[in-house]
């Protein structure tokens, strides 16, 4: 079972950095820090428990972001938890596939949001905690 929590929650993950506080190397690509993406979208849920989160954003504007963590729930798990959040948070599931990876997405008037779960390879062969590795792609409609 997975829990959803506040967006104001602290996590280990968000604390800020000096990477967060500047620009990616590439100038294309603004990376955001992650409590300031939270608290700017409390209508995005966030499991608990996750690591290595990142946002990026095009440095042209602020209406189209990549978020993404790893966590150590499964793939079915945490579909399940946005397939249940999200429609608590008035996003309606307008496309699902299921394969190897889940891929879902969901909109609400002036948004869409694409979530990718993908199974977490560890690397060189050492077993890691994280089992999966999440993306989100995440679009604010521009009127």
């Amino acid at each position: 079972m997975l829990l959803v929590v506040s967006g104001c929650t602290p996590r280990r993950s968000a604390r800020t950095s000096p990477r967060d506080q500047v620009c990616d190397q590439r100038a294309d690509v603004v990376t955001v820090p992650f409590a300031q993406f939270e608290a700017k979208y409390p209508f995005i849920p966030f499991p608990l428990c996750i690591e290595n989160t990142r946002v990026e954003r095009p440095s042209s504007g602020d209406q189209q972001f990549v978020a993404s963590f790893q966590t150590s729930f499964s793939i079915n798990d945490v579909r399940d938890f946005y397939l249940q959040q999200m429609e608590l948070l008035g996003w309606a599931k307008t496309e699902q596939f299921d394969t190897d990876e889940a891929l879902v997405r969901f909109e609400r008037p002036s948004a869409a949001l694409t979530m990718v779960v993908r199974k977490y390879a560890a690397t060189r062969g050492v077993p890691t905690s994280p089992q999966s590795m999440v993306t989100l792609f995440f679009v604010i409609a521009v009127d």
